[in-house]
């Protein structure tokens, strides 16, 4: 997964269309750079995805279905996320942590 392979999905989809991904590590990253091409990008709860693998049916394919089924149903719980000038709070903060060993 690169950048420009994001932003080529991104520009395949359209504004009207709504985007979940599951809660992972560069989840954050996903969403920044799909955000500009579509209506909103919803991030699943890992609970949730938990839940369904658990359930014994996770794969990709089947996330790739399951995952917006949920959401369209309104029954997908998602994480909070920030908007952008939290997202600037943050990594000024990070920063500061580094800088001064807290």
């Amino acid at each position: 997964m690169t950048r420009t392979a994001l932003e080529g999905l991104g520009r395949s989809l359209s504004v009207t269309d709504e985007v979940v991904i599951e809660a992972a590590g560069n989840c954050m990253a996903v969403s920044r750079v799909l955000s500009p091409f579509v209506r909103r990008v919803a991030i699943a709860n890992p609970l949730q995805v938990k839940a369904i693998a658990q359930a014994h049916v996770k794969t990709d394919k089947i996330d790739a279905g399951t995952l917006p089924s949920l959401h369209a149903a309104g029954y997908l719980r998602e994480i909070w996320t920030p908007d952008a000038a939290t997202e600037r709070m943050r990594a000024s903060w990070r920063g500061a942590t580094r800088l001064f060993g807290i």
